[in-house]
């Protein structure tokens, strides 16, 4: 499985965001590597799929999809800077049984 956390620098958020990524995966029981990955400015709006800073993508897949995209903080579902815990679970959950297809 590969974890991404996509994010612009200076983001108050990719530390956060990895944190509860980490979180996720000891919950599920699941080994990933997760990597941080740093976008520029001049790349970031679609660039691999980066829809603000921080996006984590699980697969390749956007745990929580947006239409938004931009060299912008990103605000999550409930005003948060970060994906909620149950929106990455979901996430691992769904590239686990695509995994095991």
């Amino acid at each position: 499985m590969k974890v991404e956390i996509l994010h612009i620098a200076g983001c108050p958020n990719a530390v956060p965001a990895r944190e509860i990524v980490e979180q996720a995966l000891t919950q599920l029981g699941v080994e990933a590597d997760v990597q941080t990955v740093l976008v520029s400015g001049e790349e970031a709006p679609g660039s691999r799929g980066f829809a603000g800073s921080p996006t984590v993508l699980i697969n390749g897949r956007d745990v929580e999809p947006t239409q938004a995209t931009g060299v912008a903080c990103r605000i999550y579902p409930g005003g948060k800077g970060v994906p909620a815990l149950e929106a990455i679970l979901r996430a691992v959950e769904r590239a686990r049984a695509v995994e095991k297809a």
